[in-house]
């Protein structure tokens, strides 16, 4: 059932399917079956409902299996789940709530990269949500530069190139972004995975549109490093960007959005 749901997903299917697919899979922790499995796709389960724009369902989900994670000490699966929770307290400006999950989702490069990659993503969306573009990057950093890379720059398994590549523009490091965007443009296309394609399209139409940005996508080239190559530019400083954020896919049209300082 789960290899479905994530097959579906991976494909840019609709999340309307993968959703009753997980929830499917979600009470066998109650059932006497594996509670491992269970707060694993409860943790899918969160992202799909953000991703439909449910998120007091998210919500729900998140503290369901936040509940059953202090009973059973899996590690594994604690910062899938806290990483839906952090990302929606931010949207809707719920500070102290969305630190407390970045909080709960901790994990650093002694741990999985499966543990490392949503733990990361709650830190950028968060940082994301604030308008704090140079904490996106730092906080992606880690990610960027794993050395095994095939699944984790593969389209639709992480949802972190563009929110990267968006910082890296929002924070003037246009060069940065050209190098960092184009292999995962062409994959993408590759692929085929129209949502993939779309999101790096925000971060291709934000880099279009800065000063100094290219006009247009790079024809592809034998000789440009593929995503999976680790070959990414070295941070540079820059300001950071106070541009306002517009509202993210899947957010409600009430979503809150952060207040200027």
């Amino acid at each position: 059932m789960m290899s479905s749901w994530w097959l579906a997903s991976k494909a840019g299917a609709g999340a309307g399917a993968g959703e009753a697919a997980v929830e499917d899979v979600v009470p066998t922790g109650y059932r006497m079956g594996s509670t491992r499995i269970s707060l694993w796709s409860q943790g899918w389960l969160a992202r799909t409902q953000f991703a439909l724009g449910a998120w007091p369902d998210a919500l729900e989900t998140v503290q369901r299996a936040a509940v059953r994670l202090t009973e059973v000490h899996i590690e594994l699966s604690r910062p899938l789940v806290h990483w839906t929770g952090a990302q929606i307290h931010a949207l809707r400006g719920d500070w102290d709530a969305a630190q407390h999950h970045v909080g709960e989702a901790l994990a650093d490069l002694h741990h999985y990269e499966v543990m490392l990659i949503p733990s990361c993503l709650a830190r950028a969306q968060v940082a994301e949500a604030g308008g704090d573009y140079e904490r996106v990057v730092e906080a992606l950093s880690p990610v960027v530069h794993l050395q095994e890379r095939q699944s984790i720059d593969e389209p639709g398994f992480w949802p972190w190139p563009d929110v990267y590549a968006n910082a890296l523009v929002m924070t003037g490091r246009l060069d940065q972004a050209e190098a960092f965007l184009a292999p995962h443009e062409e994959l993408a296309t590759r692929r085929s995975h129209r949502s993939a394609m779309a999101r790096l399209g925000l971060a291709r139409g934000r880099l279009t549109a800065a000063p100094g940005g290219t006009s247009t996508p790079p024809a592809r080239s034998s000789s440009r490093p593929s995503p999976t190559s680790n070959t990414y530019p070295s941070r540079t400083t820059a300001p950071a960007s106070t541009s306002p954020m517009a509202r993210p896919c899947g957010a409600p049209e009430n979503a809150a959005r952060p207040t200027p300082s």
